[in-house]
């Protein structure tokens, strides 16, 4: 966790390989509404989609930048 020009941050490396955390769609909402930086880092697209299924949409949707290296 690191504190920038007063926000928030956390950094959640390799979070697909973690358990699934319930409501983390709405936890990105939320926290974004109120300043706070999150960064969801994953290694396999698919691995969040098969362990966050139909609510992994939602997610993407919550997480607006997005970068990929091949």
């Amino acid at each position: 966790m690191a504190c920038i020009d007063g926000k928030q941050q956390f950094l959640h490396y390799a979070f697909d390989k973690l358990p699934r955390i319930e409501n983390l769609p709405g936890l990105a909402s939320a926290s974004r509404s109120a300043g706070v930086v999150g960064m969801l880092v994953a290694q396999d697209l698919h691995q969040v989609e098969d362990r966050y299924g139909e609510m992994a949409k939602s997610l993407w949707t919550n997480c607006p930048n997005r970068a990929a290296f091949r």
